[in-house]
């Protein structure tokens, strides 16, 4: 994958066989990457998205939707390191009301006043109404 320094944008949905063998590649082939949809890869785990997230800080959209990701750890790194997120995209993934919390006690890209979380209805979403925009499906 290396060769593309300037990419700013990947799309790989629903890309069976994208693993963490590859988001390695593409946390140091991709400098500039500024959106990732690694939608419905199921291979992807929070290990291989750490690594992304850490040497991708120019992330401001992530598409993580359908999988098995975004543990409590992995949105700690996001609010430090990605600190240019302004959407991420997280339908039927592991994401909790404490792991949004986390974003909403240190939201990544403080100079704007939008930051969109689009995930789905937990038990207990209250904390969703200081979120500045959110979506739920």
């Amino acid at each position: 994958m290396h060769g593309y320094p300037k990419l700013h944008k990947l799309l790989l949905p629903f890309s069976k066989n994208l693993d963490d063998e590859a988001l390695k590649e593409v946390a140091n082939g991709f400098p500039e990457l500024q959106a990732l949809d690694i939608s419905r890869c199921p291979k992807i785990t929070d290990a291989g998205l750490e690594l992304v997230i850490q040497y991708n800080r120019k992330l401001n959209s992530l598409d993580v939707s359908g999988c098995n990701v975004l543990n409590y750890t992995t949105m700690v790194s996001l609010t430090r390191y990605c600190r240019k997120l302004r959407v991420i995209r997280a339908l039927n993934t592991n994401i909790t009301d404490s792991g949004i919390n986390v974003l909403l006690r240190n939201p990544p890209n403080k100079g704007t006043r939008t930051f969109s979380i689009i995930a789905n209805p937990s038990e207990n979403m209250e904390i969703a109404a200081r979120i500045t925009r959110i979506s739920i499906h």
